[in-house]
């Protein structure tokens, strides 16, 4: 009979139990909707909105109709991660990205006016 095994388990105790593992976190939350504000001197053309860690843009959140200077316009953000970027194209061609942008729990994002344009997010 080989007795190595059976060392092995009474040295190593934890390895002879055995353990499933430890179910994931979702990734993915529902961010429900938000007030999206434009707080610059500018129309916002275009906005887009994806996912940390994912290179496509996904859709545009506008849908055809700019967001003017001073405006405000809820979007249904759906199923997503909290931290996403975003690309916000103005009237006059210019364009800016950001990056981590912390939306779980967000009830405004506000696009702001100053080199570079910035994102404030204002909880529910």
């Amino acid at each position: 009979m080989k007795i190595w095994p059976l060392l092995l388990l009474l040295a190593f105790p934890a390895a002879a139990q055995f353990a499933p593992p430890a179910p994931l976190a979702p990734p993915f939350y529902d961010l429900g909707t938000v007030t999206l504000r434009n707080a610059t001197t500018l129309p916002i053309s275009q906005f887009f909105l994806w996912n940390q860690g994912f290179t496509a843009e996904g859709e545009e959140r506008l849908g055809g109709q700019a967001l003017p200077a001073g405006g405000g316009r809820q979007l249904t953000l759906g199923m997503g991660q909290c931290g996403v970027s975003l690309r916000a194209v103005f009237a006059d061609g210019s364009e800016q990205r950001i990056r981590l942008v912390q939306l779980c729990g967000a009830g405004e994002l506000v696009i702001e006016a100053g080199t570079p344009v910035t994102a404030r997010v204002i909880p529910r």
